[in-house]
């Protein structure tokens, strides 16, 4: 990744990858990051808010598949 590049992550998690892609992409760059579990989002969220990183980071709480519909994820807690 370099100055104002686009990073997409899938399955971000709590974002420990979408942090680290912020910085190497700058301002200029774009990164978009999906998390679809609620819980493990407000993590990322938090994570995306306490760095400010709004002007470059976008963030769905949505997972992704190369077909449209539902799925259940299950986790264990």
């Amino acid at each position: 990744l370099k100055d104002g590049a686009t990073f997409v992550d899938i399955g971000a998690n709590i974002g420990w990858f979408t942090l680290l892609a912020s910085t190497l992409v700058g301002r200029t760059g774009s990164v978009y990051a999906f998390e679809p579990r609620p819980d493990t989002f407000r993590y990322l969220e938090r994570s995306v808010n306490q760095n400010q990183l709004g002007d470059r980071v976008n963030i769905y709480n949505v997972g992704l598949s190369n077909s449209e519909g539902m799925a259940f994820i299950n986790s264990a807690k």
